[in-house]
């Protein structure tokens, strides 16, 4: 870590006219003698440390020494920044942290400021189980580690084998992007649904994949390249929850103003899909057309009533 923490300062103290000692001990979390420690070994290695003593003083290195600060434009500082404490959010240990350090020596508190994207990875409960999973996963992908799963899709529930490759977050969703065994393929599998893992002794080999198969099935579209045409209603005080379920872009509001009811109008291959869809929105939307949604959809809800009624 001392290496990293002593490329760090070096790429600070060549983009900054000059710094402080505790500055530097803030910005690496170290005291203030292990800075003037790595100060140390930088000059012997070299490196021309200059110090100005008195009010606004510091240290610095002597002006040949100075790095082009065009070579990252303002742009580039903040679009960096953005990516790296995303991953930073996701990853405990400190070399992302190092990075930031090394590449974008602007203080941090500046760039947050100045920067209109903030991405956080992380969850909004501290240690959750899918960031604990997160990590595990993460670790054995970079020991190459085989994991044992117990994976639960719509149709099956088994144990497989499987070599990870990647971790992938996609729109809300952390996928692994693993090699099956059981499959002999690569395939994308949603951490929520993963029941159960064990990371194992078994080290595979790294298989070269150009591309990740992002192929899966939303079940509605906006335009009629799905068979089916779906309409649902809503009162208009609901639309928060059908827009926080499948976004806003298939509502239809009224013209009319006295109309307090909103249209949902989209195509789907799953009419099993949407009516879970509708019975997940709790009476907050109604199935209009077609008449199978409106069938299924009672069906559902006749089986649930059939594991309550003997306690009414």
């Amino acid at each position: 870590m001392k290496i990293d923490r002593l490329i760090s300062i070096i790429s600070v103290l060549t983009n900054k006219e000059r710094v402080t000692v505790q500055e530097l001990a803030d910005k690496f979390e170290v005291s203030k003698r292990t800075i003037f420690r790595d100060l140390d070994t930088l000059n012997m290695a070299g490196i021309p440390i200059v110090s100005f003593p008195g009010i606004g003083g510091g240290i610095s290195v002597s002006e040949g020494y100075k790095l082009n600060r065009s070579i990252l434009s303002e742009e580039d500082i903040k679009n960096l920044y953005v990516g790296l404490s995303g991953l930073r959010s996701i990853k405990s240990e400190g070399s992302i942290q190092y990075l930031i350090n090394k590449l974008l020596p602007k203080d941090e508190s500046l760039i947050i400021a100045e920067s209109d994207i903030i991405i956080d990875l992380s969850s909004w409960f501290e240690e959750s189980e899918m960031q604990k999973k997160v990590k595990k996963l993460h670790t054995a992908i970079l020991n190459r580690q085989c994991i044992e799963m117990e994976y639960i899709s719509k149709h099956s529930q088994s144990k497989r084998i499987v070599e990870p490759h990647k971790l992938v977050f996609k729109q809300t969703y952390w996928y692994l992007y693993a090699f099956c065994l059981k499959k002999n393929n690569f395939r994308l599998f949603k951490l929520s649904r993963i029941l159960s893992y064990e990371v194992l002794d078994s080290i595979f080999c790294y298989r070269p994949n150009s591309e990740i198969n992002f192929d899966i099935n939303n079940n509605i579209s906006s335009t009629s390249e799905y068979p089916i045409e779906v309409l649902l209603e809503c009162d208009n005080e609901d639309k928060f929850y059908i827009v926080d379920k499948i976004g806003s872009k298939y509502l239809q509001p009224s013209d009319d103003c006295e109309v307090k009811k909103c249209l949902i109008r989209f195509y789907t291959s799953n009419i099993d899909w949407v009516a879970d869809l509708v019975i997940s929105l709790q009476g907050k939307v109604r199935a209009i057309q077609p008449t199978s949604l409106r069938h299924t959809v009672k069906e559902k809800l006749e089986k649930m009533f059939s594991f309550y009624k003997d306690d009414i």
